[in-house]
């Protein structure tokens, strides 16, 4: 093996172009796309594949430090390429796989298919699948991923968000969970109205997949069917179901009711509109309904099998350590719905633990300046122990699913339980012990100044960034929209210490409801089953344990955060505690407290239609409300419009509210009858909200923004809100920063009808 050492300044010419090496010391080789896996892995006898490079930047890792350029091209990868402790380097001596200066580099998860393609009928074509191709579950053509033959057809609605469904099901009850006490019925079918179903008749029904809605539009599941009775108007299931966060114990959250959208895939039979495919894996045959113009014989195809493109595989006591990608794409992964699915702890999400880029023992490793493009299932996830992963400078955009998970182990969670379990009477709690149990879980990663936006293609329940059961994330200056559902979640408690700074959040929870831009739940130890529904239960204790698992406080500031449609804005769910929220704009949402405790909100603004809301609340909570500016676009309420709180702030004071209506505002209470015991729900003006000893410097009246009607909220030095000793916070900052995205930034804007493009620009792109 060929070995070369290069200092400053000194220049190769490689594939036909220049490349700086300037400052690169220690060992370096060269892979190319038109290399061979027997040469040197030098610039003139490059390498072909990645594993080759891997093998031997082995005999060097750790020792000296290593550096990997990839020519352009595109690296199909046959099978996941894993890296283990053998492969790392070290703080001193690092392993870097970067592209070459200029290169335009992909990893792949599909191959290229070269295919005679025939005429079938009604403009769709045929042609025989390759001797030695895998199974198809994504196609691409020329770049776009083309749609798997559906009922009914897709259809484009506002933002692009998929209108093309049907309702109507009827569940058929199935076998009995036995986990759940009382046992529930699983779903073995789903009825359908015969007068609005497809007329066509399924040959082939056990190859279709059913997309179906929960019933109170929080997420999606998916089923392989087994087939379908038309006598019964009755499709029957395979497995699935599992892809939201499975059941309570009196009731299930993946419920389907009439009013679930669904749509049905991968029937042959409706393969009918342009742009449509369907493969028959039993005949090897490939359907293609090209679109009009799209000339085949210069296509390029690619069809998808591989899940998992690159996955870090260590432990704890043996991690995989200092590797570094830079400058790369990865692309063409395959979907990952009907793979077995985990239930996250007490939150509502389900997860494949699976990814195209999967850290799971990991430390001190990191993707910057990446692109994640065209992927089946979730883009990245720290998986189990990682430290110091820095997932940075990023491009994600057409993702299946999520773009980064951060995911502890089970093993890590003390008293650990999920939806399905009966929670533990908090006096029979064997462990008190704060925070993780053992050390497999993500720690003080980093997840920064990435654009995020068009994912969730066939999950619901997906985010831009997503913590469960990871302790100290910083989660900043990254810009994310276009997404289902939250930008921003946290599933659980576990274990806190999060900073969410500097994220611009817009144009989320466009297909599901219930929800904002910024998401989090706590439902741990300290929380009881009866809580969700605002049950009274033995609260003695609550207190006590409400920051054994969420330890550590997160931090929510300086932010912005948009929605044009009903949302609770800073979603502090069910039992969310310990939290900071600070310094936020929240455009048309605000934010919502729901049970749980020390949560301050301090020196933010709120404009829009919806307006803070407390409900569900616990005595003795410990919340604190201050300095906040609250200006109502469209009516006179001024807190708790919806659900109504008979539990105020420990803290409540030096607020600001303004109506642009005009209006005297209004404030919602829950006052308990002594002789009933039960409460009634009251709406109080501004003199009798004070009388209840809260707000007792707030003002009503125009805060002083420079611009509310140009959206410029920066305060005139006169502002009514400086005198309430608000203090301001810089406005154009938010989001990624990083230059070469400015463009889609522009793009991107002009999607959000909620503002204009001049006011847009200011605010997050400075």
């Amino acid at each position: 093996m060929m070995r070369k050492r290069y200092t400053y300044a000194l220049y190769l010419v490689t594939m036909g172009f220049l490349i700086s090496v300037g400052g690169v010391q220690g060992a370096v080789f060269y892979v190319s796309a038109q290399g061979h896996d027997a040469g040197a892995g030098t610039a003139t006898a490059p390498f072909a594949t990645l594993g080759r490079a891997q093998t031997a930047v082995r005999a060097y890792a750790g020792k000296e430090t290593v550096t990997v350029f990839l020519s352009s091209g595109t690296y199909a990868l046959g099978q996941t390429l894993v890296f283990k402790a053998q492969d790392s380097g070290s703080e001193r001596y690092p392993v870097t796989y970067r592209a070459a200066p200029e290169a335009a580099v992909i990893f792949s998860g599909g191959q290229t298919l070269r295919l005679n393609w025939q005429p079938y009928k009604a403009g769709t074509m045929q042609a025989e699948l390759p001797q030695g191709s895998g199974p198809i579950d994504q196609l691409f053509v020329n770049g776009q991923r083309r749609l798997c033959a559906r009922w009914p057809n897709y259809k484009s609605g506002e933002h692009g968000v998929d209108t093309g469904y049907s309702s109507g099901l009827k569940p058929q009850a199935g076998t009995a969970f036995s986990q759940v006490v009382p046992p529930l019925q699983d779903y073995a079918g789903f009825f359908f109205d015969a007068q609005t179903f497809s007329a066509k008749q399924w040959t082939q029904p056990q190859d279709a997949i059913i997309h179906v809605f929960q019933k109170n539009g929080w997420g999606n599941m998916q089923w392989r069917l087994s087939g379908i009775n038309y006598q019964e108007n009755l499709m029957t299931l395979g497995p699935g179901g599992w892809q939201i966060g499975t059941l309570w114990e009196q009731s299930r959250v993946n419920w389907v009711a009439e009013n679930s959208k669904f749509y049905v895939e991968n029937v042959f039979e409706e393969l009918d509109a342009p742009g449509e495919w369907y493969c028959d894996e039993q005949k090897r045959m490939l359907y293609y309904h090209p679109p009009e113009g799209e000339d085949l014989s210069q296509a390029e195809v690619i069809g998808c099998g591989l899940k998992e493109l690159m996955v870090f595989q260590g432990t704890a006591e043996n991690p995989v350590k200092h590797i570094h990608f830079k400058g790369c794409s990865f692309q063409y992964s395959a979907r990952t719905l009907l793979d077995p699915y985990e239930t996250r702890l007490r939150g509502d999400w389900a997860i494949a633990r699976r990814a195209a880029i999967r850290f799971d023992g990991a430390q001190n490793c990191s993707m910057t300046d990446c692109r994640f493009m065209g992927l089946g299932g979730n883009a990245v996830l720290l998986s189990n122990h990682n430290r110091n992963v820095n997932i940075a400078d990023s491009l994600f955009t057409d993702i299946g699913d999520s773009a980064v998970l951060v995911v502890g182990s089970d093993d890590a969670v003390r008293e650990f339980r999920v939806h399905r379990n009966v929670h533990i009477p908090l006096d029979q709690l064997t462990d008190i012990k704060p925070g993780p149990q053992s050390p497999n879980y993500p720690g003080h990663c980093r997840i920064h100044n990435n654009l995020m936006y068009r994912l969730g293609v066939f999950g619901k329940q997906v985010a831009g960034v997503y913590l469960s059961a990871c302790e100290s994330i910083a989660v900043s200056h990254n810009t994310i929209c276009l997404v289902p559902r939250a930008a921003i979640c946290i599933n659980d408690g576990c274990w806190g210490g999060h900073v969410i700074e500097f994220n611009n959040a817009f144009l989320t929870v466009l297909e599901t409801a219930d929800h904002g831009p910024f998401n989090a739940w706590g439902r741990d130890r300290f929380w009881q089953t009866p809580h969700r529904i605002g049950q009274s239960c033995d609260m003695s204790l609550s207190r006590r344990y409400a920051r054994l698992d969420n330890h550590l406080t997160t931090i929510i500031r300086n932010n912005r955060f948009v929605d044009s449609g009903f949302s609770w804005g800073i979603d502090l769910d069910d039992g969310a505690s310990n939290y900071l929220v600070e310094n936020n704009l929240c455009l048309g949402c605000s934010v919502k407290l729901r049970e749980g405790y020390f949560r301050q909100v301090k020196n933010n603004i709120f404009v829009g239609p919806n307006p803070p809301n407390k409900h569900c609340c616990f005595e003795g909570s410990d919340d604190i409300y201050t300095h906040n500016i609250y200006v109502n676009t469209q009516s006179h309420w001024a807190l708790n419009r919806g659900p109504a709180t008979e539990v105020l702030p420990m803290e409540m004071d030096h607020n600001l509210y303004f109506n642009t209506a005009g209006k005297p505002p209004a404030f919602g209470f829950k006052k308990r009858s002594s002789d009933t015991g039960r409460a009634k729900r009251m709406t109080l003006s501004f003199a009798d909200w004070q009388a209840l000893d809260v707000d007792k410097h707030a003002l009503i009246t125009d805060p002083g923004f420079v611009d509310l009607a140009g959206q410029d909220y920066r305060l005139r030095q006169d502002a009514n809100a400086r005198k309430l000793g608000f203090q301001e916070f810089p406005l154009d900052r938010f989001g990624t920063q990083k230059d070469a995205f400015k463009t889609i930034l522009r793009q991107l804007e002009l999607e959000d009808s909620t503002q204009t493009q001049t006011t847009a620009t200011y605010l997050w792109m400075g």
